[in-house]
């Protein structure tokens, strides 16, 4: 009876470990997507100032 509950336990404790790792692994999944797109907006907004510029140096 008591191995039984210790096997029992110890699959508790490996199921727990493994939630815990999927859920560390979505935030971190969710975290690297928000600083991509972030990423690629800066990036947009970078250029498009760069061509404004341009534009401005060439007309003016």
């Amino acid at each position: 009876m008591r191995s039984g509950q210790a096997a029992l336990e110890y699959l508790f404790m490996v199921v727990v470990a493994l939630l815990m790792v999927l859920l560390a692994v979505k935030y971190l999944q969710e975290t690297a997507r928000y600083a991509m797109e972030q990423a690629n907006r800066t990036t947009n907004e970078v250029i498009k100032t760069i061509r404004n510029m341009m534009k401005e140096a060439a007309s003016g």
